[in-house]
């Protein structure tokens, strides 16, 4: 997390909101570029992984889950060694230690963790612990600051700046049950991930990790439980069509990946 703060965030801290309110400006633009450079094949790809893409159709429950789609394409969506970050940020296109370079070189090393709140600065952010690498430290973000109770846990994407680390905006709560089924498939060695180090994850692995957390977490209606302030759809694009029904039947291959069939895994009543 935060490498370059030892000290817990503490609510006399506020001083870090105006700054934090301008980076989270900045990610939102660069968010909105990028989004509208987005490859057809990636966000097909990427909505197959995730579930969302049904008969060849998106199918969201919520507008939010729009926002956790857009995420996972922007940070995951590889194709060889590029992502849409890595591709973008490839042609230098703002001035060296601009807030904008600097945010963009930190975009393209966000790593996906599961947090866990261990205390709140009200209105500041959240002093966690990540659940998979045993280690931890300050995110600053109002949102969670104000909403996060303690010993609540969350995945999400997680950009580490010079001044402090933020979240890309999309963070899934998760609940006991998403947790047990979320460490059932890691523990089970999942295709794409086996028996790895989390500080180590090679691209293929790191949106491998992301996908079982993120699949997992919707299986228990995660992101109607939370309001996302991540990357949305592209621009004039058409709504997504929403759906009631769940995305996979107790007897389909579960989604986390775990290949044993849904009501044995995440679908378990």
């Amino acid at each position: 997390m935060n490498q370059n703060t030892n000290a817990n965030l503490t609510t006399e801290q506020s001083t870090l909101l105006e700054r934090y309110r301008q980076l989270r400006a900045t990610m939102r633009e660069l968010h909105s570029e990028l989004i509208g450079s987005l490859p057809k094949e990636t966000l097909d790809r990427c909505s197959q992984k995730l579930g969302f893409m049904v008969d060849g159709t998106l199918v969201f429950k919520n507008e939010d889950e729009s926002s956790v789609l857009m995420d996972y394409c922007l940070y995951e969506g590889w194709s060889g060694q590029h992502n849409t970050i890595s591709r973008f940020l490839a042609k230098q296109p703002y001035d060296a230690g601009s807030d904008e370079m600097v945010m963009l070189e930190a975009m393209s090393r966000a790593r996906y963790s599961l947090l866990q709140v261990e205390s709140v600065a009200s209105g500041v952010g959240v002093n966690c612990r990540d659940l998979l690498r045993e280690d931890g430290g300050s995110i600053v973000d109002e949102g969670l600051g104000n909403t996060a109770p303690e010993g609540v846990v969350f995945g999400c994407h997680l950009i580490v700046l010079p001044e402090m680390s933020i979240t890309t905006g999309a963070p899934l709560p998760i609940d006991a049950g998403a947790l047990e089924n979320i460490l059932h498939a890691l523990e089970g060695g999942a295709e794409g991930i086996g028996q790895v180090d989390f500080d180590n994850l090679n691209h293929q692995e790191q949106a491998e990790l992301s996908s079982i957390i993120i699949r997992c977490a919707l299986a228990n209606d995660a992101s109607s439980q939370v309001t996302m302030v991540g990357p949305r759809r592209r621009p004039g694009g058409r709504p997504p069509e929403r759906s009631t029904v769940p995305r996979s039947s107790r007897n389909d291959p579960c989604p986390c990946g775990s290949g044993k069939k849904h009501k044995k895994c995440c679908g378990r009543k």
